[in-house]
């Protein structure tokens, strides 16, 4: 038991604290089971000649991504590869070096650029960096560096759990020594000269609020060697050892105020309280151009009567910003939609979506964070440390 604790914590995220392994039904919550999905009150369908992949399962076929950068393009369709437009944000990200966070996606998008994009060499543009949420004014290629130093490498990723989840890792804490406290119980009674202490250190530096010289006492145990020579140690010391090193949390990372003031570029808070992203890629895939404008006009129409919309270049406080960026892999199973929701601390990949699925995904995944499993590819959920990967 002690070994399964130990493993499910030091694994990836792709497993629940408890070790229970996540699949497309537990990732989310799901939508239940009396809405019947449909819009009854769309109007709007994919022409007859767009056929999409009906059998393969959409689950994890997503690659992982710990950052993901929204270039502000002012298109909603591009070259091939993105990379390849000279002089851009994008080629420019290609050939720097690596964060050293893990993957960067980089997508190119619609959301509209300052004018001096169109005039000025290098062009500046705007970006949205998530999930750190932060948007960075007047970028250009020459800023890359900076903008891998100071707001990518350091910020949070899609697995590092949120400050919410303190709780969460500290009634985990207990669990783990009671656990360890069980399983020592079990070994067998030795002599009051072999008593000895195993301890847990928790290391401030990995774990923010838990004073770093502070040791816990897990447990007065006693060491022997049992029937078959093996003592104590040989039995628990390699979990005892791993928990030693074990990070309950990650390295603290910035907030959007804190990188924006390490800095010359100027950032702030992406004002969003969702992203909502389609595929529009017309060059690689004819049915993501012409998925995306029906998908788009669909959400309008949910969203304006709550007053959530905004437009490309609408970036008054909350609502739901909607971009159309370049390809994202899965091109037959458009249309594909990624939806960002910034105070759940989640992430949601979403395929195969028609007009038809729209006021469902608006109601129940956009606000509600609930998910219809068989359209999910992959995604993140930061306030359960949790991913698809």
């Amino acid at each position: 038991m002690l070994k399964r604790l130990v493993r499910s914590w030091t694994g990836s995220g792709a497993a629940t604290p408890g070790g229970t392994p996540i699949t497309k039904d537990n990732l989310f919550d799901t939508i239940p089971p009396e809405c019947d999905l449909e819009c009854h009150t769309c109007t709007i369908k994919y022409p007859s000649s767009f056929k999409i992949e009906e059998s393969t399962d959409l689950w994890q076929s997503g690659k992982e991504w710990a950052t993901h950068i929204i270039i502000a393009t002012g298109k909603s369709d591009w070259v091939r590869d993105v990379d390849d437009e000279r002089g851009s944000l994008m080629e420019a990200i290609s050939k720097a070096k690596k964060p050293t966070n893990g993957k960067l996606k980089v997508s190119a998008s619609n959301m509209c650029p300052p004018p001096e994009y169109f005039t000025e060499d290098p062009k500046p543009t705007t970006c949205i960096i998530l999930p750190s949420w932060t948007q960075i004014e007047r970028l250009t290629p020459d800023d890359v560096p900076e903008l891998i130093d100071k707001f990518i490498s350091p910020g949070p990723t899609t697995t590092t759990p949120m400050a919410g989840a303190r709780d969460r890792i500290k009634e985990q804490q207990a669990e783990l020594a009671e656990a360890v406290a069980r399983e020592l119980a079990e070994e067998e009674a030795v002599t009051e000269e072999e008593e000895a202490r195993v301890t847990i250190t928790v290391p401030s530096s990995e774990y923010p609020g838990i004073n770093g010289d502070q040791r816990h006492d897990a447990l007065d145990t006693k060491a022997s060697d049992d029937a078959n020579g093996k003592g104590l140690q040989d039995s628990v010391g390699p979990p005892i050892e791993e928990l030693s090193k074990l990070s309950l949390e990650p390295i603290p990372t910035a907030t959007a105020a804190e990188l924006a003031a390490s800095s010359y570029l100027k950032s702030y808070e992406c004002p969003h309280d969702y992203l909502i992203l389609l595929c529009s890629h017309k060059h690689r895939d004819a049915r993501c151009g012409k998925s995306a404008p029906l998908i788009h006009k669909e959400l309008r129409r949910h969203l304006q009567p709550l007053g959530l919309y905004r437009d490309v270049d609408d970036f008054r406080p909350g609502g739901v910003g909607i971009f159309f960026i370049n390809h994202v892999g899965g091109h037959k199973w458009s249309a594909n939609m990624m939806i960002y929701r910034k105070k759940a601390g989640q992430g949601i990949w979403l395929a195969r979506v028609k007009p038809n699925d729209v006021e469902a995904i608006v109601k129940w995944t956009l606000l509600e964070g609930k998910v219809q499993p068989d359209k999910i590819r992959a995604g993140f959920d930061r306030s359960r440390g949790v991913t698809s990967w």
